[in-house]
């Protein structure tokens, strides 16, 4: 399946989601990843942090979870580098403090930056998903150039409003495929 016509056709159903099933299906997923084994020994979780005003999933639920039962594991996130096509990664705590980047994405003002080896899992936005793990994202290449510089046991987890896609995407040889999905129904297990 090609990349472009499912970045279209997913952009168009979660836009037409409404919010109360984005944040039911946010819970959902939020819910089957805290009762999962798969973040159980991680010491660092990377985490996208939603863009306010798209109906993408909300990691808020996550990151509450992380930083109030779990203060001992790290939890970072991203920032766009200077250059505009890498990503830098920085700790975020409970008091920090978040300002709106070009994107709308929210960053944290304050950098405390980690390098990519440290992080145990990586968890990523996304459009779609199939069962073997490839994604379709928003098309700029952050994460592939992201994940290619982590340590090769990361895990790779991506949360979606939907589930796996019916055939498989197309993948590129630079593309990075998860290990896991999350959906509101569930962990997929990513056959890699």
């Amino acid at each position: 399946m090609n990349k472009q016509a499912l970045r279209k056709i997913y952009t168009a159903k979660r836009e037409a989601l409404a919010l109360s099933q984005a944040e039911a299906g946010s819970k959902a997923i939020a819910e089957h990843f805290i009762t999962s084994s798969i973040w159980k020994d991680s010491l660092v979780i990377h985490i996208f942090l939603s863009i306010p005003g798209k109906v993408e999933v909300d990691t808020s639920y996550l990151i509450n979870f992380f930083q109030k039962k779990h203060p001992e594991i790290k939890l970072c996130t991203s920032i766009i580098a200077e250059n505009g096509a890498d990503l830098l990664h920085t700790y975020i705590k409970p008091d920090t403090i978040y300002a709106s980047n070009k994107w709308n994405i929210p960053e944290p003002v304050t950098i405390d930056l980690l390098s990519e080896r440290e992080i145990d899992l990586v968890i990523i936005p996304l459009l779609a998903f199939d069962r073997k793990g490839n994604r379709v994202g928003y098309g700029k290449g952050f994460y592939d150039r992201f994940l290619n510089k982590c340590k090769a046991d990361v895990r790779k987890i991506g949360l979606s409003l939907f589930e796996p896609t019916a055939g498989l995407i197309d993948a590129d040889t630079w593309d990075i495929p998860l290990t896991h999905g999350v959906s509101p129904t569930g962990i997929i297990n990513c056959n890699n």
